[in-house]
């Protein structure tokens, strides 16, 4: 996860659990208490970069399971998976502030550090559309991961969208 402003005169690292707007989600929101970093609220450009792996209890993870990162909680699978329903948590933050742009790379095999058999990159201006692609892609049915399943009600495909590349 990373976030630019409009003027960087140095480049910093930013911990997105500091900082935090305790009410940046409203009484109706699955995150409400939370609190999400000042940072990621008014950056210039959040751009959510990931990498698709498979995950037993989604099938499969990019993206959208990636935006986690950007929430404050340091254990994120009890906080945003037990308590509430990962899908609706990563909705509301679509909702609210979203990334401006999501990059998924699939195909690096991270314990050998060498490239896998297929190897490609997704980019999207859609977090949702990006997960779609990088599971197709992959031969994935993104409908098997139950917080894609979620995501997609509430933030649905682009109509006319297309996917491109080989």
């Amino acid at each position: 996860i990373y976030v630019i402003y409009a003027q960087v005169k140095r480049r910093d690292i930013i911990d997105l659990g500091n900082n935090l707007e305790p009410e940046a989600f409203s009484e109706a929101s699955s995150l409400f208490g939370s609190g999400l970093s000042a940072d990621w609220i008014v950056a210039g450009f959040r751009l959510n970069f990931a990498a698709l792996h498979p995950v037993a209890s989604e099938g499969f993870a990019a993206g959208l399971l990636n935006l986690l990162r950007a929430l404050p909680l340091a254990d994120k699978d009890l906080c945003y998976g037990h308590r509430r329903n990962m899908g609706e948590v990563i909705s509301d933050l679509l909702e609210h502030y979203p990334p401006d742009f999501t990059i998924i790379q699939a195909g690096l095999d991270n314990r050998r550090r060498r490239k896998a058999a297929q190897h490609f990159g997704i980019a999207s201006s859609s977090s949702t559309l990006a997960d779609f692609a990088a599971a197709l892609k992959s031969r994935l049915d993104p409908y098997v991961s139950n917080v894609f399943r979620v995501v997609a009600q509430r933030h649905p495909l682009p109509v006319g969208y297309r996917i491109g590349g080989s």
